[in-house]
């Protein structure tokens, strides 16, 4: 009876997904106590038990040495360079940070409750959180015992884990217990389970990850291991000068030049290989590889694309595409699509070909050509043929209606 009641906690925890700052102050060290039985029976078993019944597989737990690298980083977790530890009392949350409660789910034979929330620094929210609340005890007083972070709203870490790429995750932790490409339309999806029960799963797609770790016998250790970092990536940083001046015609070598793409201080020519971005600002996340689909007339049946999530100091940006023969190596493709976020879902300004995200639609069209755009959907585009380093290319720039900007430099 006991298990299955564990069984259902754990559904809670990993399912229930929607959604009052609190005043943090120390709590009385027995309020620590209470939270030891939390655990109990819990364990890798359980674990499997519950993947098994929702996802329709089992997955296997790490090994013994891989279940240790993954608990160490759930005591490692850097969220805009802050670091907290799971489990943790909400009230021993680094300086900054608070958690707004969401829905409450009782469960029956226990004396605490399950609570879904918000991870907050200020008024931003940084993601989603699963408390356990001990009834009696003041709501600062509840645990963190899960946590569900992206890119796309903060910087994240897990241990030596800096995003969701399958290399990344196999450097710091091994094979993964389990990938399903099925769960969702967010992709394949990676399932890491240690042999005492903590999980981590990876949505690469999104570049998500979503911590859990119940053992809360030691929350006065954890609190220990917790400090508040400033968050300081991108103080300092302007928004790019706009194109200006009389109307001119769209500039289709810009996109070849060193500033052919600028993100925050880095830049780079649009067609950089996946390979030269390595030990740079940006991180290309692998998401999936899908048949060709560009303007090459030559040999496009025997070509594919790569996709890549494109993070700038951890922060999501935009998406890419390289483009190769199948039996060439990902890393020497060359990048031949990028398309970034409108500026007010950027950590920084971005530009292409010359042209800042933070630039509107209505300055474009003064600046650039008088076919540059269309009326009816609202779009902003320009295209045109460059040869360079001896090969032609096919250049087009669109800017959507929304603000999304987007270049294709294809081998024509």
């Amino acid at each position: 009876m006991k298990k299955r009641k564990t069984l259902q906690i754990i559904a809670i925890i990993l399912f229930a997904l929607f959604f009052m700052p609190l005043p943090i102050k120390a709590p009385h060290s027995w309020v620590y106590k209470k939270y030891a039985h939390v655990s109990d029976n819990f364990g890798s078993d359980t674990a499997e038990k519950v993947l098994g019944k929702k996802f329709g597989f089992s997955a296997e737990t790490m090994n013994a040495e891989n279940s240790e690298k993954l608990r160490s980083a759930i005591h490692d977790i850097r969220i805009n360079n802050s670091r907290i530890a799971l489990p943790l009392m909400i009230c021993d949350l680094p300086e900054g940070f608070s958690v707004i409660y969401g829905d409450e789910y009782k469960l029956d034979g226990y004396d605490f409750s399950m609570f879904t929330g918000v991870l907050a620094f200020g008024e931003s929210e940084l993601g989603d959180v699963y408390i356990a609340h001990r009834r009696g005890v003041s709501e600062e007083e509840g645990v963190i015992i899960g946590m569900m972070i992206s890119s796309g709203i903060c910087k994240w870490s897990l241990g030596e884990a800096k995003n969701s790429n399958l290399k990344t995750l196999e450097n710091a932790f091994g094979k993964p217990s389990e990938t399903d490409t099925n769960l969702s339309d967010i992709g394949t999806t990676y399932f890491y389970v240690t042999d005492s029960g903590e999980m981590a799963v990876f949505d690469p797609k999104i570049n998500r990850v979503f911590i859990f770790a119940l053992n809360c016998t030691e929350l006065e250790a954890n609190k220990a291991l917790c400090e508040y970092v400033p968050y300081d990536d991108f103080e300092g940083m302007t928004d790019l000068p706009p194109l200006a001046g009389e109307k001119a015609e769209f500039d289709e070598a810009a996109a070849f030049s060193e500033k052919g793409i600028v993100i925050g201080y880095f830049s780079c020519p649009a067609n950089i290989t996946v390979g030269e971005l390595e030990n740079t600002d940006i991180s290309l996340v692998y998401c999936e590889t899908m048949p060709y689909e560009g303007v090459n007339v030559h040999n496009p049946d025997s070509l594919i694309h790569d996709c890549y999530l494109v993070l700038y100091k951890g922060r999501y940006v935009g998406v890419c595409q390289s483009v190769r023969q199948e039996e060439e190596s990902a890393e020497n493709a060359p990048i031949c699509f990028w398309r970034i976020l409108d500026r007010e879902s950027l950590p920084c300004d971005v530009s292409i070909v010359g042209i800042p995200a933070s630039q509107t639609n209505e300055s474009l069209e003064q600046c650039l050509s008088s076919d540059f755009g269309d009326e009816e959907s609202g779009k902003l585009w320009a295209e045109g043929l460059y040869e360079a380093d001896g090969e032609l290319y096919y250049v087009g720039y669109i800017r959507s209606s929304s603000g999304y900007s987007s270049l294709l430099t294809d081998k024509y």
